[in-house]
C-alpha cells in the first residue's frame, strides 16, 4: 500500500486526482494541501510515500515545496502547462511522471503502474530528463485563432506587436495595424509566449521586444515605449519597470 498526499491550489482538480486513484487498491491518500506552506508542513509530518503535485500553486510553485522538505517521497506532477517539463525533472531526482491537466484515467494508470516498478525509478528519470530535452526544444506559442463573425484568423505569435487587454477581451494588434479579440485572459496567454521575445509591461499589457523602437523615461517612476509604426506609446508601470533597465 502506498500512502498519497495530493497537492493542489484547486478544490476540484484535487477531488479529480482522488477520484483516478480510487479503482487502484494500492494507494491510499492520506493528505491534501492547497498552497506550499501547508504541502510543506503535511509532506513532512505524515511522510507519504507519493505525492501528486500541481506545479502552479497561486503565487508560488512545486519547487519552493521540494526545497524545504527533510522528507523526500516520489514526486507525479499535475499540471495544465507542459512548459515546467524539463525544470521539474531536473528539480527532483525522485520525480517520475508528469501528468498534463485535464488528466485521464489511462494517463492515472500509467503513473501508478510505474509506482510499481520503483526500483527502476532512477534510471527512468535519466530517460525521461533526456526525451524531455529533445521534446520541449520548441515549448511556446507559435500561432492564435481568433474568430470574428463566420471567420477564423489564424494569427503568426510572432506578427503580434503588442497584447492589450480590454473589457472581457484581449486584442492583439498585428504589424498589419490590424486588431483581433480573443477570449483568453492576458495571465493565461502570458504562460504560453516565450519570455525571450514577450515581456510583460502592464497588468493590461504585454510587448513583442522585437517591435519596441526605443524608450524614454516617464513621470512618476514610468518608461514610455515607442513601438515601431505605431503612433500609440506605451507605459511600463513601476511593478514591471526592473524589465527595461
Amino acid at each position: 500500500m502506498k500512502r498519497v498526499v495530493i497537492v493542489d491550489d484547486e478544490h476540484m482538480a484535487r477531488e479529480r486526482v482522488r477520484e483516478l486513484l480510487a479503482s487502484h487498491d494500492t494507494i491510499q491518500v492520506v493528505g491534501e494541501a492547497d498552497r506550499v506552506s501547508d504541502a510543506i508542513n503535511i509532506i513532512n509530518a505524515v511522510k507519504p510515500d507519493v505525492v501528486f503535485m500541481d506545479i502552479e500553486l497561486h503565487d508560488e510553485t512545486a519547487f519552493q515545496v521540494i526545497q524545504e522538505l527533510s522528507h523526500h517521497p516520489v514526486i507525479i506532477y499535475t499540471t495544465a502547462f507542459n512548459k515546467y517539463a524539463l525544470e521539474a525533472f531536473r528539480t527532483s531526482e525522485i520525480a517520475i511522471e508528469y501528468l498534463l491537466k485535464p488528466i485521464s484515467q489511462k494517463d492515472m494508470d500509467r503513473a501508478v503502474k510505474k509506482l510499481d516498478s520503483l526500483p527502476n525509478a532512477p534510471d527512468e528519470h535519466l530517460a525521461l530528463v533526456d526525451l524531455l530535452e529533445k521534446q520541449l526544444k520548441k515549448e511556446y506559442l507559435e500561432w492564435l485563432n481568433c474568430k470574428l463573425g463566420d471567420y477564423t484568423y489564424m494569427i503568426k505569435v510572432e506578427d503580434i506587436k503588442f497584447i492589450q487587454s480590454k473589457d472581457k477581451y484581449t486584442n492583439l494588434h498585428t504589424i498589419e495595424k490590424k486588431v483581433f479579440p480573443i477570449t483568453i485572459t492576458i495571465t493565461e496567454l502570458e504562460k504560453t509566449l516565450d519570455p525571450k521575445k514577450f515581456s510583460r509591461i502592464h497588468r493590461s499589457t504585454i510587448v513583442n521586444r522585437d517591435f519596441i523602437k526605443k524608450g524614454k523615461r516617464g513621470l512618476f517612476g514610468t518608461i514610455e515605449l515607442e513601438i515601431e509604426d505605431e503612433d500609440k506609446v506605451l507605459e511600463v508601470s513601476r511593478s514591471y519597470a526592473s524589465n527595461f533597465k
